[in-house]
């Protein structure tokens, strides 16, 4: 869902523009790096407990 401003008004979509697929790609980057950095931690910190 995208949300938007039209004027003074927020509206949302469920689709996409081509323009905003940039945004998605980087988003999308950043959220996998984020998940990975997070599974790598809780395995450093198992493996600290062990």
């Amino acid at each position: 869902m995208r949300t938007y401003k039209d004027g003074d008004e927020f509206k949302s979509t469920p689709t996409y523009s081509r323009d905003d697929l940039p945004v998605l790609v980087y988003v999308a980057n950043e959220a996998f790096d984020y998940v990975l950095c997070k599974e790598r931690d809780q395995r450093a910190e198992q493996q600290h407990d062990d």
